[in-house]
């Protein structure tokens, strides 16, 4: 599986709560820090998305920044996220993101998630294109054509 299909697995794992798939795809010494800060590792993430903590109705990213070798790759993007505890009101979250992932017998795994917020000029709802609008505009899972090439998981937002 190539990087680019793990991260979008990742990312529609994540929406679909696939807790096996999640499973599959983060290493075990993984660690995911939030953009608040708190850091978790893979056991503690998961079972706090699994408690409810994390309720995620979309997820992408775009515009990445791919670093990679024969076994490690870093990326950072721009991404997404329409999050809330589960059965609350989505917040609309824009970040900048890196990711580290492992490659071994499984394929690619992610070891290291961190994000930070963007600063308020650097939002994507702050430009003029339907990116933007489209991106205000939604409460909840966005699906339509994608004439920004904007890569997702599954998942399009114009």
């Amino acid at each position: 599986m190539s990087l680019q299909a793990a991260e979008a697995q990742l990312y529609d794992a994540m929406v679909r709560e696939d807790f096996a798939a999640l499973d599959a795809l983060i290493d075990a010494r993984a660690t995911y820090v939030h953009s608040d800060g708190v850091e978790e590792s893979k056991t503690a993430y998961l079972q706090a998305f699994r408690d409810g903590r994390y309720e995620y109705d979309y997820v992408g990213a775009w515009d990445p920044a791919v670093h990679a070798g024969a076994d490690l790759a870093v990326v950072t993007a721009r991404a997404m996220m329409l999050v809330s505890e589960r059965g609350k009101v989505k917040n609309r979250v824009p970040l900048l993101s890196t990711l580290v992932w492992i490659r071994g017998d499984g394929g690619w795994r992610l070891l290291r998630r961190h994000a930070t917020r963007l600063a308020e000029g650097d939002r994507p709802w702050s430009d003029a294109g339907g990116l933007g609008k489209a991106w205000a505009e939604s409460g909840s899972k966005t699906n339509a054509t994608d004439p920004a090439g904007l890569q997702t998981a599954g998942q399009t937002i114009a």
